[in-house]
C-alpha cells in the first residue's frame, strides 16, 4: 500500500480496509471533517479502523455487511479512534461541535480496547438512530 498522505496529518494507510483488499472510500469532504476535527483537538489522532469492504465488516462486526464502515455516500466518514482518559471528553466536545452524528463510547478494559466510533451517518426512515451509545 502507498501510505499518500491525503491532509497534514492523515495518510490513505490509516483510512483503508484492513483485510488486505486495499480500498479506501472516503469523499475529499468526508477527509476535510477528519483534518478539522484533528485541527480543533490539537493532537494526534490514533485511528483504529477506517472505511471496512462489506466482507471484512461482516466478519468482525455484529453490524454485517452494511454497518457503518461500509457507507460511503455524500460526506460520510467513520472512522474508530483509540483513545482513552481525559482525552476522550476534549474529542468528543470537538466531534460534537463539527456535527457527527454517530457517536459510540468504549471505555471499558485495557487501553489498547478503548475507543470512540464518530461518524455522520444520517438517519433514513422513520426511525432515527442513537446520536450517542455505549459499547
Amino acid at each position: 500500500m502507498s501510505g499518500r498522505q491525503i491532509t497534514k496529518h492523515f495518510n490513505e494507510d490509516e483510512l483503508r480496509c484492513q483485510c488486505g483488499c486495499g480500498r479506501m472510500e472516503f469523499s475529499d469532504k468526508a477527509v476535510r471533517f477528519l483534518e478539522a476535527l484533528r485541527g480543533r483537538y490539537g493532537r494526534a489522532i490514533r485511528i483504529n479502523s477506517g472505511y471496512r469492504c462489506p466482507e471484512h465488516n461482516d466478519s468482525v462486526s455484529s453490524t454485517g455487511p452494511n454497518g457503518p464502515h461500509t457507507v460511503t455516500a455524500n460526506q460520510n466518514i467513520t472512522v474508530d479512534i483509540q483513545i482513552s482518559g481525559e482525552a476522550v471528553a476534549k474529542l468528543l466536545y470537538h466531534a460534537i461541535n463539527l456535527g457527527f452524528t454517530g457517536i459510540g463510547v468504549k471505555q471499558k478494559g485495557n487501553h489498547a480496547g478503548r475507543f470512540i466510533h464518530l461518524d455522520m451517518i444520517m438517519p433514513a426512515g422513520r426511525h432515527p438512530r442513537p446520536r450517542v451509545w455505549s459499547y
